[in-house]
């Protein structure tokens, strides 16, 4: 066996009798009739920062913290931050941690991200166009199921709830929005719930304000 031998800049070559070598044709390779090639980043750090975002978004997009939940789960964090902190043991878990090696190329991003997208597109523009309440003075229309007929309630006694508890649902993915919650009354009563809705502080102003306005008939002459 012939021992690899060294060339200037400490690199090594190995002779061709010791490896398997493929040898292509002069020409059989034309990179215009071929331009397809895989194109992947030499940093690990794009691929690890982008399955921890989408992890991330699928658990607060499924996982509800309200209320007493959301500040438990910050305590938590912070607390667990300073115990490991106090027991040396952050070196080791970033030096673990630094051993994570996710790499994609351009394509897998574009198709997992691209469906993903599509999927919010199609339920933000299509579906939850489908499942709509609309205020008037003196009554209210609601629609809670896709292809569901509307449901007319009057606005006597009827009460808003502005629910914004999910401090990463709500604020982190959410920019300010908040689940608006309807409560009729009369001999049935009936809860509506509206989730993530965007500026509702806004809007439970405007259907404030058109609530107190009633609907004036003119007697005919």
């Amino acid at each position: 066996m012939t021992a690899p031998t060294q060339q200037p800049g400490g690199k090594e070559t190995i002779p061709v009798k010791d490896a398997d070598v493929l040898i292509m044709p002069k020409g059989s390779i034309d990179p215009a009739r071929d331009p397809v090639r895989l194109h992947i980043s030499g940093s690990k750090n794009f691929g690890v920062l982008w399955a921890i975002v989408l992890l991330l978004v699928i658990i607060i997009t499924n996982v509800p913290l309200r209320g007493g939940w959301s500040f438990a789960i910050i305590v938590f964090a912070i607390l667990l931050s300073i115990i490991l902190a106090l027991a040396d043991m952050w070196e080791r878990i970033l030096e673990t941690f630094s051993y994570l090696d996710i790499r994609i190329n351009m394509g897998g991003y574009f198709f997992v991200s691209g469906i993903l997208f599509g999927i919010w597109l199609l339920t933000v523009l299509v579906f939850d166009r489908r499942i709509y309440m609309t205020f008037s003075p003196g009554q209210f229309k609601v629609c809670t199921e896709i292809g569901g007929g509307e449901k007319v309630y009057p606005s006597e006694g009827m009460a808003l709830e502005k629910q914004r508890s999910d401090l990463f649902r709500h604020w982190v993915l959410g920019l300010g929005s908040g689940d608006l919650v309807v409560k009729t009354t009369g001999a049935q009563m009936h809860e509506y719930p509206l989730h993530n809705v965007l500026f509702i502080g806004k809007k439970i102003r405007q259907i404030e304000q058109m609530l107190k306005q009633r609907v004036v008939v003119g007697a005919r002459p």
